[in-house]
């Protein structure tokens, strides 16, 4: 198949899987109070869903390569359109609640199973139809469309609401509709033959060097998990505000960071061409900065100041880490997307418990974000050794 005629559909289906996410999350309540269901047990099912992307993210990636991309991304979008249309039945029929129970607990599992082929196919779609000159670009545009989905998420939330409480999901829906009919559409074609260094991958990072980039793909999602979990409610407590004022400045927060992360995404598509060109150390570098002014503020206004900060410091280090992982030839980029995509789930999932593990003993897990921003840090040292080795052959490839 020609990856250029996939590569767009990729990244709208990657948006569109994440705007699901990101609306999900909004209406928790919604879907509790619908759904006649306590809190605990919707919580715990969506959770259980994401806790498969461990075994659905490297099984999907590791299959990609005999199966073809296109296959492979069309069983995930399949499962997340199933999961959606079963949202969408759980919040407008009345069953018993055994029935409501099984058909929730289904369709997450079910989600969990076949939509965690999404992002690491994706990625690999747009790994393979770059260079090593051009890798970095084409890996930002795919971080790029993660954040574009955040976005997307509350806004069709926001403009579903206006009409009926039920209407982001149709909205959601009609989205990936029309993502899975154009990728029908899509020409279908074999895989292209192995290359020798593809033969000799192995499923596993060989080298001191590609587990740091793991180690790192985990710290930086870890420190998102934290943030995320615990920053309402220290904003709560450093200024006063009850619990609707604090989740409102959190979500006016998380917004503004991915709009800024889009932007500083788009400008380092356009200068950067190399992972190895001081992305690394400037984002990490950025990550302790805003981690600090967080633990440490005592107004909004020193909130703001750490804004672009984490907005620079995650812009800058996902797609150097997932673009130097991609570039390792001991790896097959199945095998680099899926343990990246472990990584990121369980960062978010350490990251989280590790919130809820602080706040038991009372103490603020914005200084765990901080540590985790000095580990990155700590890891990143090693990683100089190799710069400037693969800083010549990327620039040697793009010329």
């Amino acid at each position: 198949m020609k990856t250029s005629v996939l590569r767009p559909i990729a990244l709208v289906t990657t948006a569109a899987f994440s705007a699901c996410q990101m609306m999900a999350f909004v209406l928790y309540p919604y879907f509790a109070e619908s759904m006649r269901l306590p809190l605990t047990t919707l919580i715990s099912s969506f959770s259980v869903g994401s806790l498969l992307f461990l075994w659905g993210s490297p099984y999907w990636a590791s299959r990609s390569l005999t199966w073809g991309t296109k296959s492979v991304l069309a069983m995930g979008l399949g499962g997340l359109i199933a999961s959606q249309f079963a949202l969408l039945l759980l919040v407008q029929l009345e069953m018993q609640a055994w029935m409501t129970t099984l058909l929730l607990w289904s369709s997450r599992i079910l989600y969990g199973l076949t939509a965690s082929a999404i992002v690491p196919v994706t990625q690999m779609i747009m790994a393979e139809g770059s260079t090593t000159g051009t890798r970095m670009k084409a890996i930002t545009r795919h971080s790029m469309s993660l954040h574009v989905g955040r976005l997307l998420g509350p806004f069709l939330v926001w403009f579903g609401l206006l009409f009926s409480a039920v209407t982001p999901l149709w909205l959601c829906a009609g989205l990936l509709l029309g993502v899975a009919l154009a990728l029908t559409r899509a020409p279908a074609g074999t895989r292209s033959p192995q290359t020798a260094s593809e033969r000799r991958a192995r499923s596993w990072p060989s080298s001191a060097h590609s587990r740091l980039l793991i180690g790192i793909a985990f710290g930086v999602t870890c420190l998102v998990g934290i943030l995320q979990s615990s920053l309402t409610l220290h904003l709560q407590k450093i200024l006063s505000l009850n619990s609707h004022a604090a989740a409102q400045l959190t979500l006016r927060f998380l917004l503004a960071s991915s709009v800024l992360t889009i932007a500083i995404q788009v400008l380092v598509q356009a200068k950067i061409k190399s992972p190895w060109q001081g992305t690394f150390p400037m984002g990490a570098i950025c990550l302790v900065i805003s981690t600090l002014v967080l633990a440490t503020f005592s107004n909004a206004r020193d909130l703001w100041w750490a804004l672009p900060l984490v907005a620079a410091g995650l812009a800058l280090l996902t797609p150097s880490y997932t673009t130097a992982l991609s570039l390792n030839e001991a790896m097959s980029q199945g095998a680099a997307a899926g343990l990246l995509a472990v990584a990121h789930t369980l960062g978010y999932t350490v990251g989280g418990l590790l919130t809820a593990g602080l706040l038991a003993v009372q103490i603020s897990p914005l200084w765990s974000a901080l540590l985790v921003a000095v580990l990155l840090c700590l890891m990143i040292v090693p990683l100089k050794a190799h710069s400037e080795s693969n800083l010549q052959i990327c620039e040697r490839e793009h010329r």
